[in-house]
């Protein structure tokens, strides 16, 4: 359950729904401050007797007050679903929603009744004929109310026990495969994976054309794309948007598409690979040196190694099967400055999924071609594409990275 909940979710929602319920108490309270004549203190009530308030202001207001009470919780508890992989246990949808009462109850006693009512007492909140009555600045009171009763505990137990009943009704509560959720999630952003893809084909079209001619180049572009939308569907769900790898898996199919259809054309893998690792090298220097330097700059920072070992922890849960583990590793201050080691590969795993774990080996070498335009230095002395127990790379800033291209093993077969 912990790891569906959110704290800045419940703060952002929280707020949310403390904003819009203020707006609807002081906005009747200004229309007629006799409509919450119940909530006011008992030496107001007493001053103010029977109020007889028209029906048709009461019903807008709970009406209004309804909506916004359930709206906003079953909206929070939507976002925890699509955080976690569709999936949304009803003890966390009841504690979000829980979590999100009690923070307008917090928020209703210190800002709307003890700054705003006891505190600023604006005039139009103060109903005619009880000026000056001691119930307007008795802090005391509200506290009572808010919190030494059993009213609004129970207000907050229940909301969060029917809300959360509401959130997990249906197919969404009880949770979908890993390539349910895949599908859907990278169909839904298919048409800006497919930009991306064409940004990609646009970087390397100069190689292409200059290596392959422009009528060849034409065709690997507009195959490729074909072929990158049939695999859009295949990728593996590993958290979306929350997991920054994604990016990386999603590449990885383009590099496939463009591989399969440069195979079907009757060119090598060492071409395919060659074609790649330039496209990669036109990819990454489409942005000027400096802004290369200043995301080395950040990638090499005290804060990114802490997301790096924060990232590491998560991933030994394991929690997604196409997805990457990992382990953060210290450096020695000398020949590298930290590093990371990767027990498991996503890119690895989904090019076995497709049938093309040849092609492995030769995504790893585009890693010296971005790093290297970064400005750090990477060093690898395995990885799991050749057969390694690990792909362990070792960052050191400022550094010189080896050329990717060409690999030890084409050296080796030209020697």
């Amino acid at each position: 359950m912990t790891n569906q909940l959110s704290l800045k979710r419940i703060l952002v929602d929280g707020t949310i729904l403390s904003a819009l319920l203020t707006i609807l108490v002081f906005g009747s309270l200004y229309v007629d401050p006799a409509m919450q004549v119940d909530s006011y203190p008992p030496d107001v009530r007493a001053a103010v007797g029977e109020v007889d308030v028209p029906l048709v202001q009461r019903a807008v207001f709970g009406v209004l007050s309804l909506g916004i009470v359930v709206a906003v919780p079953l909206w929070s508890n939507a976002g925890l679903r699509r955080r976690s992989n569709g999936t949304l246990s009803f003890q966390a949808a009841f504690a979000n929603s829980a979590a999100l009462f009690f923070f307008f109850a917090v928020w209703d006693l210190l800002i709307l009744d003890w700054l705003i009512f006891v505190t600023i007492r604006p005039g139009f909140i103060v109903i005619p004929g009880t000026e000056g009555l001691a119930g307007y600045g008795d802090y005391w009171f509200h506290f009572q109310v808010s919190f030494l009763g059993w009213t609004q505990w129970a207000a907050i137990l229940a909301g969060g026990l029917v809300l959360a009943g509401l959130s997990t009704i249906g197919a969404g509560g009880r949770g979908r495969s890993e390539k349910t959720a895949g599908a859907e999630y990278y169909c839904r952003n298919e048409a800006r994976l497919i930009k991306e893809h064409q940004k990609m084909a646009a970087a390397g079209r100069e190689f292409g054309v200059a290596r392959y001619g422009e009528a060849f180049t034409d065709t690997i572009t507009r195959e490729s794309l074909a072929e990158f939308r049939a695999l859009i569907p295949a990728l593996p769900y590993i958290g979306g948007r929350q997991n920054s790898l994604t990016g990386n898996l999603v590449s990885s199919a383009s590099a496939l598409a463009f591989y399969r259809v440069m195979k079907r054309h009757g060119r090598t893998i060492d071409e395919a690979g060659e074609y790649l690792y330039r496209l990669m090298e036109a990819w990454v220097n489409r942005y000027p040196r400096f802004v290369r330097r200043l995301m080395g700059r950040y990638y090499m920072s005290q804060h990114n190694r802490e997301k790096s070992r924060q990232k590491a922890a998560t991933s030994q849960e394991r929690r997604y099967p196409g997805d990457w583990v990992r382990e953060h590793v210290e450096g020695d201050g000398d020949t590298f400055d930290w590093g990371v080691d990767y027990t498991e590969c996503g890119i690895v795993k989904f090019l076995h999924s497709q049938g093309a774990d040849e092609f492995a080996p030769y995504l790893c070498l585009l890693d010296y071609a971005l790093f290297g335009a970064l400005g750090i230095e990477l060093r690898r002395t395995q990885t799991l594409a050749e057969g390694g127990e690990r792909c362990d790379f070792r960052f050191k800033k400022g550094g010189e990275t080896p050329a990717g291209w060409p690999p030890p093993w084409l050296e080796m077969e030209g020697g």
